[in-house]
């Protein structure tokens, strides 16, 4: 379980997999101008991208 008010790092593994094979999406704007993002460290989103980019690295060019 999740902490509140941390970050669910398997979960956006997990979304960012779905979104890939099961909706089909193109490419993505990681922490950008809608949700929590203001709520977000500069840790925190350097940490969420970091992890974006290495689960799309051989999904998306």
């Amino acid at each position: 379980m999740i902490p509140k008010e941390k970050v669910d790092y398997a979960a956006i593994d997990k979304l960012v997999e779905y979104l890939i094979n099961v909706q089909k999406i193109d490419g993505f704007y990681v922490t950008g101008s809608t949700g929590e993002f203001l709520t977000l460290s500069l840790q925190e989103k350097e940490k969420i991208l970091e992890r974006v980019a290495k689960a799309t690295k051989k999904e998306l060019s």
